[in-house]
């Protein structure tokens, strides 16, 4: 048996190490869930078949994450790399929001728990048919708690920024672009989008115009397992995250940040042709306009005949 982390144990301890599972996938099979079609059972006889297997089956992976050693070369990671712990540049910018996963989901017990529910729960008579949980979210949320409690088998994926990612297109100069760098600004580099998966899942409204449905909240649950336990966490060092940050610092600013540095608008795209310039200089010229407006504007409006004073108050 491999070491477990906290999200697997949560699962073992919330699935009864397994047996909910196995319980839930024998009922599809028996047809005692009435919405469970053909295709459903077949996954299911599968999953039982694959899991009630020996521990030493060659196909099956440990119960690690599924990047557990940095493996599948996203990107450059020579920079970062110890001896005992290859580190991605994908890791290091993952590091925040994947910190912030796991503090909010008290280490993958709400996860677990959230799976569990899906995976069981039966909807109540007065739940709006569009926000009832449909059997290939309950087939979702087993696989999904086998996978991640119980190991892998196959290939393992490797996590990618987007699910049609090709090979190696998570490369250093792909994550540091203008465009990816602005992203991450206006989105405090992802906790913004963290928090708001973590409202879809957590979402309890029986508004069948506002609730989301569950596949949109499987759909978050899976997103917010991949940036907090598919990347190399826990073997990223403070020596890692200083490293990466002061090389950031010594390249070439975004066009974002320099106009943030410079008081300019970023949401505009009418400065962008000052790509290259002096931004400080920019804005100083800038000011020293709108200053100079402003005093002839004071001087039009102090002119004689021109005062916003009216005769009684003129003293006439």
């Amino acid at each position: 048996m491999c070491n477990q982390n906290a999200l697997q144990l949560h699962i073992a301890r919330r699935t009864n190490n397994g047996e909910t599972v196995a319980n839930f996938l024998a009922d599809t099979i028996e047809g005692k869930h009435s919405d469970a079609k053909y295709h459903h059972k077949l996954e299911a006889a599968k999953l039982l078949a694959r899991y009630g297997s020996p521990d030493d089956d060659p196909n099956r992976h440990s119960c690690e994450s599924r990047n557990p050693q940095g493996q599948g070369g996203e990107t450059d990671n020579s920079e970062l790399t110890t001896e005992n712990s290859p580190v991605t540049h994908l890791d290091i910018l993952n590091y925040d929001i994947a910190h912030l996963i796991r503090q909010e989901t008290a280490e993958g017990h709400t996860i677990a728990e959230f799976l569990s529910h899906v995976m069981t729960r039966r909807d109540q008579p007065f739940t709006p048919k569009k926000l009832r949980i449909r059997h290939t979210d309950r087939m979702a949320a087993a696989k999904e708690i086998l996978r991640r409690g119980h190991g892998h088998w196959g290939r393992k994926p490797k996590l990618k920024v987007y699910a049609d990612d090709v090979e190696d297109t998570n490369d250093y100069d792909t994550l540091h672009t203008d465009l990816a760098k602005r992203m991450r600004e206006y989105n405090e580099h992802g906790t913004d989008a963290i928090r708001f998966l973590l409202d879809v899942m957590s979402d309890t409204s029986l508004d069948p115009e506002e609730g989301y449905t569950w596949h949109h909240k499987m759909s978050a649950a899976h997103e917010i397992i991949r940036r907090g336990w598919d990347t190399n966490y826990d073997k990223i060092t403070p020596e890692m995250l200083q490293a990466y940050w002061q090389d950031q610092q010594s390249t070439r600013l975004s066009i974002g940040q320099k106009k943030q540095l410079a008081g300019l608008p970023t949401f505009l795209d009418e400065y962008d042709h000052y790509d290259n310039e002096d931004y400080e200089a920019i804005a100083r010229e800038i000011r020293d306009q709108e200053d100079m407006e402003q005093v002839a504007a004071f001087k039009a409006a102090s002119a004689p005949g021109k005062s916003p004073l009216s005769p009684a108050d003129r003293g006439m």
